[in-house]
C-alpha cells in the first residue's frame, strides 16, 4: 500500500478485509487488495477507534512514531496491524490503528484527493478538516471526516506521517464521542524520530 488502507469492519466488531489506494499525483487511482485474517498492512479502521491523552508510561511507538496513548488502552500487537482498544473493550470498539507503507510524499495528497478515494470506496464522506503539518520536522497531514458504516455515524482522523523510507499512518475511530477530548491530546502527541 502506498496510502494506507481501509479495513472494513462487520457489526460485530470482526475486521474482514483491506482495500488499499495507491493514491498518485495524477489523481486518485486506486487498487484494491484483499487480505485475509490478521494480515494486513495498513488501516484505516472503519468502526470504532479512540484515544486520549497518557503518561510517558503509556506512551506507544510504532516505525518510528510515537503517541500518548489514553489511561486504561492497550495495544494488541498479535497482528500485523496493531491496534489499541480502551477498558471498555469489547463494549466500546473505539480505537487506534497503526500502519505503514512505503515511503511516498505529500505532495502527491490533497483533500480532494482524499474525498474522491473515500467517496469511491465507502459512500458519502464529509470532510471537516484536512491541514499539512509538521510532527518532529517531518512533513505530516492530518485529515479528519465523517462517515455512516452498517448505519453508524462515526468520526475518523487520519495522521500520516512522511519519514524518509516509510509513510506511518495513525488512525483514530471514534463512534461513541467517549474520547473526543483523549483523541486532541493523543494527536497532539505525535512525535517522530
Amino acid at each position: 500500500c502506498s496510502s494506507g488502507c481501509l479495513r472494513t469492519m462487520q457489526p460485530d466488531g470482526i475486521f474482514d478485509k483491506a482495500v488499499c489506494p495507491n493514491i498518485s499525483k495524477r489523481g486518485a487511482e486506486m487498487k484494491h487488495y484483499k487480505t485475509g485474517g490478521l494480515a494486513l498492512a495498513c488501516v484505516v479502521s472503519l468502526c470504532l477507534a479512540a484515544c486520549g491523552d497518557g503518561g510517558s508510561a503509556n506512551k506507544y511507538t510504532y516505525e518510528g512514531v510515537s503517541l500518548a496513548l489514553p489511561e486504561g488502552f492497550t495495544v494488541d500487537e498479535s497482528s500485523a496491524t496493531p491496534i489499541a482498544y480502551g477498558p471498555n473493550y469489547p463494549d466500546n470498539t473505539d480505537n487506534i490503528t497503526f500502519s505503514y507503507s512505503g515511503a511516498d510524499s505529500i505532495d502527491n495528497y490533497s483533500q480532494e484527493v482524499f474525498e474522491t478515494y473515500y467517496s469511491a470506496l465507502l459512500g458519502e464522506v464529509t470532510s471537516n478538516s484536512f491541514e499539512k503539518v509538521k510532527v518532529g520536522g517531518k512533513d505530516a497531514i492530518e485529515y479528519n471526516y465523517s462517515l455512516s458504516v452498517n448505519g453508524v455515524e462515526m468520526e475518523q482522523t487520519q495522521v500520516m506521517v512522511f519519514l524518509s523510507d516509510k509513510t506511518v499512518t495513525v488512525t483514530f475511530t471514534n463512534a461513541s464521542g467517549e474520547y473526543d477530548s483523549a483523541f486532541e491530546q493523543a494527536i497532539d502527541s505525535i512525535s517522530a524520530k
